[in-house]
C-alpha cells in the first residue's frame, strides 16, 4: 500500500493561549508566568478570550513577513519530501496546496 505524508502549517492567529498549559504525555499543568511579552497578531484586537493572549493588529508589514514565512515553510517541506501541504492561515482559515 502506497501513503503519503503530509503536513500543516498554521499560524495561531489570536488563539495563543496564556498561564496554563496541559501536558498530554504527563496529564499534567504546567503553570506559565504571567508575562504579557509573547505576540501574536490578528485582523482583531479582540482576544479569543480571557484566557487568551490580547492580539496585536496586523499591519501589511506583517502580512508580509507571514506569507514569506509561510513560503519558506513550504519549500523545506516538498525539500523534505511532503506529498501534500495544508496551510492553516490563522486558524480556521485553511488553503490546501
Amino acid at each position: 500500500m502506497d501513503a503519503i505524508a503530509c503536513i500543516q502549517l498554521v499560524h495561531a492567529g489570536r488563539k495563543v493561549i496564556k498561564n496554563d498549559i496541559l501536558n498530554p504525555f504527563k496529564k499534567e499543568i504546567h503553570r506559565q508566568n504571567n508575562d504579557d511579552t509573547i505576540e501574536c497578531y490578528s485582523c482583531t484586537q479582540i482576544p479569543y478570550s480571557d484566557r487568551f493572549y490580547t492580539p496585536k493588529i496586523l499591519s501589511k508589514k506583517n502580512i508580509s513577513e507571514i506569507i514569506i514565512d509561510y513560503t519558506h515553510a513550504a519549500e523545506l517541506a516538498v525539500a523534505a519530501g511532503f506529498n501534500m501541504i495544508e496551510i492553516e492561515a490563522g486558524l480556521f482559515e485553511v488553503l490546501i496546496f
